[in-house]
């Protein structure tokens, strides 16, 4: 009798000590386990607007000889950053807002050049004329009209908004060769003869 009471004291025991270890099994297991459907995933980055821009900005660059050459570097620059976030697939939503907005800024800021055909066709033709026999006072204002006009053609920062400044030269080269006055008969015929003597 004594026997059968220890035996069933001890299966009791035994009973005791299992259920609470496979409970704590259980419970550790179900916290350190979740289903795939359950697990938080990364938000998705919508880089759609940041594409068209860098397309945008490539358009540009290869028609750079469009554009004024002071802004062209700020805009290459900020095209070869754009490209590495658009290809970084870890990029944040708020790396890809920020070069966004910078592309866009290196964009606004281009500018096309401005129009100087016909202040280059107005200086090949100024520079064919013989100014021998106009007055020194007319040939005088034509040569400076002539260098401003140069440096005019010169500046590679003009751009449009500096159209003014481009037709101003045009002008004033213009009155410049009309403005060329004849010297009187005279006074042409004694420079002729002091040109053939110093000849």
């Amino acid at each position: 009798m004594k026997k059968k009471i220890l035996s069933v004291l001890l299966s009791l025991c035994l009973l005791v000590g299992t259920f609470p270890a496979v409970a704590q099994a259980q419970t550790s297991e179900n916290q350190t386990f979740q289903p795939a459907s359950t697990q938080t995933l990364p938000p998705l980055v919508d880089k759609g607007i940041l594409y068209s821009l860098i397309a945008k900005a490539e358009d540009m660059v290869s028609n750079e000889e469009k554009y004024v050459a002071l802004y062209m570097d700020t805009l290459k620059d900020t095209l070869a950053i754009a490209r590495g976030v658009a290809k970084n697939e870890n990029a944040t939503a708020a790396q890809v807002e920020e070069i966004s907005q910078a592309l866009l800024n290196a964009i606004l800021a281009q500018q096309f050049k401005a129009d100087k055909s016909i202040l280059e066709d107005l200086v090949a033709q100024a520079e064919t004329i013989n100014v021998t026999g106009y007055t020194p006072e007319s040939v005088a204002a034509f040569q400076a009209a002539l260098e401003h006009a140069r440096e005019i053609l010169a500046d590679e920062t003009l751009g449009q908004d500096d159209q003014k400044l481009v037709d101003e030269a045009v002008a004033r080269l213009s009155d410049a060769i009309n403005g060329l006055t004849a010297m009187p008969e005279e006074a042409n015929k004694t420079l002729l003869e002091k040109t053939v003597t110093y000849a």
